[in-house]
């Protein structure tokens, strides 16, 4: 989004697939609320990821990523296509952080938008896309409220799914995808 705005000339169609920080929403939690919550807001303020945290735990990190990705898409996906997932998010994750490490410039403990992105969206030039999956963690409701504002915005909230509808549904996100890009 961010790119977009800056570069509209280079982006001909937006696409945000269950982004985080769309719209400003009301935190669960606040300071003193829980001590749970708030040692987690203090590592996150401090720059501890969760791609951190899985890196400190050495091989222990990949066993947590391997259960992770057997409980979430273990319905999903075949069991050759869990192991490689597995160690894709592992090995992606193992690595030296880069991306990461602006997480905490853009975003506050659970995903609380520092300055949401969709203001900065529904004054592009370009086409916007929201999609997501219904039971994605990310907020739907916000990405069809951001797309009604932009000036060729649509939102698609796709069943059967979560925060990763590419990986849940994969045949109806490509259809919707590519039906949206290229009517």
């Amino acid at each position: 989004a961010h790119f977009a705005d800056r570069y509209p000339e280079r982006v001909e169609h937006l696409v945000l697939v269950g982004p985080a920080g769309v719209g400003a929403r009301r935190s669960r939690f606040q300071k003193g609320d829980s001590w749970a919550y708030d040692l987690a807001e203090k590592f996150w303020l401090d720059g501890y990821t969760p791609a951190g945290v899985i890196r400190a735990l050495g091989p222990w990190g990949k066993r947590s990523v391997e259960g992770y990705a057997a409980r979430r898409f273990g319905r999903a996906l075949s069991d050759a296509e869990v192991a490689a997932l597995a160690e894709y998010i592992h090995s992606v994750n193992s690595l030296p952080g880069s991306s990461e490490r602006v997480m905490n410039q853009l975003l506050g403990p659970i995903a609380q938008p520092k300055v949401p992105i969709g203001p900065i969206v529904e004054k592009l030039p370009m086409p916007v896309t929201y999609i997501y999956g219904e039971s994605d963690w990310m907020n739907p409701s916000s990405g069809a409220a951001s797309a009604k504002k932009c000036i060729d915005g649509k939102c698609y909230v796709l069943p059967g799914g979560g925060h990763y509808i590419f990986l849940d549904q994969p045949a109806l996100f490509n259809k919707t995808l590519l039906g949206r890009v290229r009517p």
